[in-house]
């Protein structure tokens, strides 16, 4: 289903806003629930709480699998209706199911390296969530250069001892965090005084430091040594999927404090387990090239169908690629055949600027995919900066800048050190620069001008 939303601001305001339109394919699930996995290494108290804390929620259902030994197998904890389990998923078919894994209370010796990779492609490839839960028992310095340590939001450290029981603390909320619905706990809107009130916790695990575009929302509320407060809930984007780490141990405590809102702690995870779930599990993805988007130019698009464990019997590959301008009159339309893991490059060629709507479609005319394009008139001298790059450094002499030309500057960082050290070893005044004509010497010229005209005026008698 093709859903739009747009903003009508009040007419008296003055307001005027090209982007108030946007429209969005929402395809509806036949998935009865929202599944979850929770794997613990051994018996622990947060998986009963949490287990309560969705009793509530029929739309999410909790598989848990335990071990009680070192050398023993998971087996399924029986206290709720679902499926059986013969243990630990050993396909992507079995595993597919289920939205998100929970890994709590593990050791490096309870997931092999087959096991591992399995939850990296169902995270990355079928839009999985999968969420590392633990203290110093689960981030242990072993999983260094593990597949799942390539799979989850940061990168473990090699010194074991890094876990810190530095006394008792309290979550915080980053700023990302306290401006997320995601941890918006408190249905009276006095969300702040909620998480003020989250007990106190002894003990959490570190880690060596947070990958590139990881976010972090929760982090210890002090710092130690110089660096910066250590990173307690992280999530990124892993390929079609999002994958979590939560570094605080006996996360239970929050439900049985007495001055805890069991609602706030239900209400977490609950928000917690949609957002990790919230990978792309669409059949067909629509991809933009990076590139200049303006009109006369042949705009580059992939289109990717993805792996599905459990494909349809009517889903024959054959697809419709359509494009519209925003005035619903269509741009171009073409046949489109893909197969499972298989992605196509197409173009179009938009003649004015303008929103252009990308659709992928079905045999039977039903949207899969959407992507919107907006296309933009440059600026001309955005992409002729060599030709003006002799009037660019004249203005950058007189700001006391710099400029550089694009292909010259291979590593920024060490062209903009290099430039504040020789900026900050031969400090110069500020350069004052006045109009002609303003100062004592320009002045008197004018004036002995205006006196050589009235003698030469009244000696040949000009008056």
């Amino acid at each position: 289903h093709t859903y739009t939303v747009q903003l009508f601001p009040p007419s008296d305001s003055g307001i005027k806003s090209p982007k108030t339109k946007a429209s969005a394919v929402v395809r509806v699930s036949d998935e009865e629930s929202l599944r979850v996995l929770y794997l613990q290494g051994g018996l622990t108290w947060d998986y009963k709480f949490i287990r309560l804390a969705l009793e509530n929620d029929p739309s999410i259902q909790l598989t848990g699998l335990s071990r009680t030994g070192s050398q023993s197998r998971f087996f399924q904890n029986l206290e709720q209706e679902a499926p059986l389990l013969e243990g630990f998923p050993e396909t992507l078919e079995e595993l597919s199911p289920f939205r998100v894994v929970v890994l709590a209370n593990l050791k490096p010796s309870d997931l092999t390296p087959p096991q591992q990779s399995l939850l990296s492609r169902y995270c990355s490839e079928y839009g999985g969530g999968v969420l590392m839960v633990g203290g110093s028992g689960t981030f242990n310095a072993s999983w260094v250069n593990s597949p799942l340590e390539q799979l989850l939001p940061v990168r473990f450290s090699p010194n074991t001892f890094r876990n810190r029981q530095a006394g008792p603390f309290r979550l915080k909320l980053t700023p990302a965090a306290e401006n997320s619905p995601l941890f918006q706990i408190s249905q009276e809107g006095d969300n702040q005084t909620a998480w003020a009130n989250t007990p106190l916790f002894t003990e959490y695990a570190t880690v060596e430091n947070t990958k590139a575009g990881a976010q972090v929302w929760i982090e210890h509320p002090r710092s130690f040594a110089g660096r910066q407060p250590d990173p307690l809930l992280i999530t990124q984007q892993f390929g079609s999927g999002v994958s979590g780490v939560f570094c605080v141990q006996n996360l239970w405590r929050w439900r049985l404090a007495k001055q805890s809102n069991t609602d706030h702690y239900d209400r977490f995870w609950r928000q917690l387990f949609r957002h990790l779930a919230g990978g792309a599990r669409e059949p067909i993805v629509v991809h933009i090239k990076d590139q200049v988007l303006e009109p006369n130019v042949d705009i580059q698009l992939v289109v990717e169908r993805r792996p599905n464990p459990n494909p349809s019997e009517n889903d024959t590959g054959n697809y419709r690629l359509r494009v519209m301008d925003e005035k619903q009159q269509l741009l171009t339309e073409e046949p489109l055949i893909l197969k499972p893991g298989q992605s196509r490059e197409l173009s179009f060629h938009p003649k004015t600027a303008g929103f252009y709507t990308v659709t992928v479609l079905d045999r039977n005319d039903v949207p899969l995919a959407q992507r919107s394009v907006e296309i933009q008139e440059i600026a001309k001298e955005f992409l002729q900066t060599a030709c003006n790059m002799d009037n660019l450094k004249q203005w950058a002499n007189l700001s006391g800048g710099l400029a550089i030309k694009a292909e010259d500057c291979q590593n920024f960082g060490e062209v903009l050190a290099q430039w504040n050290e020789e900026t900050s070893d031969t400090p110069q005044p500020p350069r004052l620069v006045k109009p002609a004509g303003i100062n004592g010497w320009m002045m008197a010229a004018l004036v002995g001008c205006f006196c050589a005209e009235w003698i030469l005026r009244k000696r040949w008698g000009l008056f």
